[in-house]
């Protein structure tokens, strides 16, 4: 089974959404920072990237479906589902960032 992802972005003062559909239930926060990582223009690394769902920050071995199920109703299907995606500024942004103050 496969789930639509909306990914809400909040990256260097800005923000955007991307959209992944028909990722597997069984990818885990992992490999979707992956996915994540080559659809963004900036490539972010994955241990820059937060996934937060529910207002959790989602470990990197858990799995969507893990994730979703746990906070569905009984016998709801759920097709598409949103994250947010919060990027840490790399050190050579943070290096700069310090140089200017």
């Amino acid at each position: 089974m496969s789930i639509n992802i909306k990914i809400l972005t909040y990256s260097g003062g800005k923000s955007s959404n991307i959209t992944l559909n028909e990722i597997d239930l069984s990818t885990s926060i992992i490999q979707l920072k992956d996915k994540i990582k080559t659809t963004l223009s900036e490539n972010p690394s994955t241990d820059r990237q937060k996934i937060i769902f529910q207002g959790q920050i989602q470990e990197n071995n858990k799995t969507i479906k893990e994730i979703v199920e746990k906070h569905k109703k009984e016998d709801e299907e759920i097709t598409d589902v949103s994250f947010h995606l919060f990027i840490a500024p790399s050190k050579s942004q943070n290096n700069q960032n310090n140089q200017n103050i």
